[in-house]
């Protein structure tokens, strides 16, 4: 997950929004938004090389969501995988607070992450590189692969989309927030951070939804928890389409909901 713009108890209706964009390598198989077999109370996607995930919640109120670091010097040859951190806190009966005390004794062993976790009641923030973290407050917040709310153009435009919505549509419907997590506006170099992978990469890498021949955003998200604890998840999934020999810059968008009630 590469975005991810939070409104935290800021809305009349909703006690949290998250709209949310994972970035990834088309060739990397991931299955959409799911029930796990294996462990029914998570609904996420899955990533099906480590069975990992980058975002998900539980039927018991505890949600968590992931984001990579863009810094070289954030990665760590043979370290684990960073969809583990989501899955363990998902599928384990550990508190938020027990599992950032958890994090902040092995964090380290990970390639460079920023976490956003906890309930849809009381939510943190970690990061591995440099290691610190927070208890996220009311408001609006924006996270992408730097520090939560660092001001790239995109986590910026993301935050005021997300502001405006929350000002002028008290039941913030799926299709009014759709559209944020669909900008792909590239934005000039001047404008951008030099997070140390070059200039063609960090313009490839600048809108909100990122589209590039083998890299760009696969799914987009949009979680609703209601002061009644009624979750709404709506799921938008992308693969890369291809003709012939010929590559067409097209993708193909299948879309899923789900609705419960969580016990938290």
């Amino acid at each position: 997950m590469c975005l991810a713009v939070i409104a935290y108890n800021t809305h009349p209706k909703y006690r949290l929004i998250i709209a949310s964009n994972r970035d990834e390598f088309y060739s990397r198989a991931s299955t959409p938004a799911h029930f796990w077999d294996d462990a029914p109370h998570i609904l996420a996607g899955r990533d099906m090389q480590h069975k990992g995930t980058w975002f998900g919640i539980t039927t018991r109120g505890k949600l968590a969501l992931i984001t990579n670091v863009r810094d070289p010097g954030a990665m760590k040859s043979g370290s684990p995988s960073r969809g583990e951190i989501v899955k363990r806190y998902l599928r384990q009966d550990l508190s938020p607070d027990a599992y950032l005390e958890e994090l902040l004794s092995r964090g380290k062993d990970f390639s460079g992450f920023n976490l956003i976790f906890g309930t849809v009641r009381k939510l943190f923030y970690y990061s591995n590189h440099p290691e610190h973290w927070q208890e996220i407050t009311p408001g609006i917040h924006a996270l992408s692969n730097a520090n939560l709310n660092t001001p790239w153009p995109k986590v910026e435009f993301a935050k005021e989309q997300l502001r405006k919505s929350t000002e002028n549509n008290h039941y913030i419907e799926d299709s009014g927030l759709f559209p944020i997590l669909f900008n792909s506006i590239e934005y000039p170099m001047q404008k951008l951070p030099d997070t140390g992978v070059g200039s063609s990469l960090e313009k490839m890498l600048s809108p909100v939804f990122i589209y590039s021949p083998n890299y760009g955003t696969r799914s987009s998200s949009v979680l609703k928890v209601d002061y009644n604890n009624q979750v709404t998840l709506s799921e938008k999934t992308f693969d890369r389409q291809e003709d012939g020999d010929t590559y067409q810059k097209r993708l193909e968008n299948r879309a899923n909901s789900f609705s419960f009630r969580v016990d938290s």
